[in-house]
């Protein structure tokens, strides 16, 4: 079924469906820690990327949809309850988690 796709227009932004670049899209669920709660509104959100995307993809498109994000230093996404680096492709079953900068003392 063609129905769900998304054309990348840049990797900060993305819209629903073009005849040029098509991409079957995955639904995932991310959980939200710390003051990334307030910004998502919640302790978690669940969001349509296309397939293949990968961490460094997941944040743009999150910066996009939630432009409070770039006002933190810095945040780290984990899959599976370790830490992902940039280039580690998503999958819909993962456990994804956006995690806040943490100060320590």
């Amino acid at each position: 079924m063609l129905t769900n796709y998304y054309h990348i227009v840049s990797p900060h932004s993305f819209r629903l469906f073009s005849p040029t670049m098509l991409y079957l899209i995955m639904q995932i669920t991310i959980l939200a820690f710390g003051i990334i709660r307030e910004i998502f509104n919640g302790s978690t959100i669940t969001i349509q990327i296309p397939q293949n995307t990968n961490v460094l993809s997941l944040k743009h498109i999150l910066n996009v949809k939630y432009p409070a994000l770039l006002s933190l230093k810095s945040y780290v996404v984990a899959l599976n309850e370790a830490y992902a680096s940039d280039n580690v492709l998503l999958n819909p079953t993962d456990e994804i988690a956006i995690i806040p900068p943490v100060s320590g003392g």
